[in-house]
């Protein structure tokens, strides 16, 4: 059974064929006059591949899990990046619901009307509305 387990990283063809006590049999090389049967390789397997070494499956699996990791780590930053700017919009909005807003308009302050604020909290609800949940 052993070497059923690791022939597909070996290559090699194995075959089963039943004895004359009508017990299964695995082998290389099936005795002569007996009816054999070939057993496929697992699918993925080193036989699927003939071109490719087992150094060269082990270079392929590596940079996989490192792309893999990569990813996971640029999903992550974009989740903390996003969760950063919910939270300031968040404040943008409180602090527009209880402070008197203003803008500088050459050199002076100008504080919001109400109807400005108001539109400018409707922006700020949108946009969380939008990007944050």
């Amino acid at each position: 059974m052993l070497l059923f387990v690791f022939s597909p990283l070996t290559g090699a063809q194995i075959y089963k064929w039943i004895d004359e006590k009508g017990r299964a049999r695995y082998g290389e090389n099936p005795p002569p006059g007996v009816e054999a049967r070939l057993l496929a390789p697992p699918a993925g397997s080193y036989a699927d591949r003939p071109g490719q070494s087992i150094d060269e499956q082990e270079a392929e699996f590596r940079r996989r899990q490192i792309e893999k990791r990569e990813q996971e780590e640029r999903h992550a930053e974009a989740a903390r990046v996003r969760a950063q700017q919910c939270e300031q919009l968040r404040d943008e909005l409180s602090y527009s619901e209880q402070l008197r807003l203003y803008r500088w308009d050459r050199g002076e302050k100008v504080y919001l009307s109400d109807a400005e604020r108001k539109a400018h909290a409707d922006k700020v609800r949108a946009l969380i509305a939008q990007h944050c949940r």
